[in-house]
């Protein structure tokens, strides 16, 4: 019985990362997990699978990528399921070794990977509240736990008045849950956002000592995707090193790629989860359905000028010059300027200091 494994999206950040002989020995390193037994994985000198002695967590394990990287692999204890979750160096892994362990999610399900201490740090600095408002007055302790928020995260998260505060949080906890506090700061019920988070499963159908089962939860689903075929595997891992910064996970595709919706729509998630590469294959996509030519384009509109700068050159080298020619990517200060100076029918001036006290003086009388 061979081996089954799945593939983290934190990992391809840390393989895009890599240089071209490290990227080839991974793609070899993946290719023997799916070849080989778990019996032949542990034995096999090629591929040196081992326990970690200060692992936070005893079923992590590392594999040799070269002489100064690592591979960290999480043994679901199946005798047939791994979960490749990140690649670094020797100071790197054991780093995170010491600091990570990993837990499925009594709640949704969710297979995910707790950094207590990032954590309890984040936590101490919530700052004390300076006003009454509170960012959760309007829901319930209850409502964090039936989304998976972990019960100790509540006193702090009742202490946050505004959603800044809340991002020093959402870098440091596990997707789901980062989701879910997101999800929580409208007025959605909670009934509808559990089905978001944790698809069609249900509290009590949860097994919390299993992996493997973990993995097959909806909730899991945009943080692995679980390889059966080699072919499969072996072409993913063959893609050039630019195709790696536009690669989809097959949840995200379904995103980007879904025909129609009934109204806006809000993709949620932490730093380095995607959000913008299925922005830039949802532009895209909707580029290559416009077929006249006095059709408006497609706007993508961003924060930054550098970074508009970054999607429409990902956009050229993902799309080609055809389908950029329908989509227009403006920083959010240029699109501002426009629409005042497309309603006023003349280009938007700066005021001075003597204009900005005579405004003020007309506030204030």
């Amino acid at each position: 019985l061979m081996a089954r494994l799945a593939i983290s999206t934190a990992f391809l950040g840390d393989f895009s990362a890599l240089q071209k002989r490290q990227r080839n020995r991974v793609a070899e390193l993946a290719s023997m997990f799916q070849r080989l037994s778990a019996s032949q994985l542990k034995t096999s000198k090629g591929i040196h699978l081992e326990p970690h002695k200060n692992a936070a967590d005893p079923r992590a394990r590392t594999v040799r990528v070269d002489d100064n990287h690592r591979g960290i692999v999480l043994d679901a204890g199946d005798d047939d399921t791994y979960v490749l979750t990140m690649i670094g160096t020797h100071d790197e892994t054991d780093r995170w070794m010491a600091k990570n362990r990993f837990r499925v999610n009594e709640a949704t399900g969710a297979l995910e990977v707790l950094d207590v201490e990032a954590i309890e740090a984040a936590v101490d600095q919530v700052p004390a509240p300076r006003s009454d408002e509170r960012l959760y007055s309007h829901r319930k302790d209850k409502e964090f736990t039936q989304l998976g928020v972990d019960a100790d995260l509540i006193p702090a998260l009742r202490a946050l008045t505004n959603e800044d505060q809340l991002q020093a949080l959402l870098g440091v906890l596990p997707q789901t849950q980062a989701d879910a506090l997101i999800l929580l700061t409208g007025d959605d019920a909670v009934d509808h956002l559990y089905g978001q988070i944790a698809g069609r499963i249900k509290p009590e159908e949860v097994d919390p000592d299993d992996i493997a089962a973990a993995l097959d939860n909806p909730a899991s689903a945009h943080q692995y995707q679980v390889f059966t075929d080699e072919d499969e595997l072996a072409d993913m891992m063959a893609q050039p090193l630019k195709t790696w910064r536009q690669y989809l996970h097959h949840t995200q595709r379904s995103i980007a790629y879904r025909d129609t919706y009934s109204g806006p729509v809000r993709v949620t998630g932490g730093a380095g989860t995607g959000k913008t590469v299925v922005a830039l294959h949802r532009a895209a996509h909707l580029a290559s359905k416009v077929e006249a030519e006095s059709s408006p384009p497609i706007l993508v509109t961003t924060f930054s000028r550098n970074l508009a700068q970054v999607i429409e050159r990902d956009l050229r080298s993902m799309s080609g010059r055809t389908t950029l020619d329908k989509i227009e990517v403006l920083n959010v200060d240029r699109l501002a300027y426009r629409v005042v100076q497309d309603v006023d029918g003349e280009a938007p001036r700066i005021i001075d200091n003597s204009q900005q006290h005579q405004l003020w003086d007309q506030v204030v009388l």
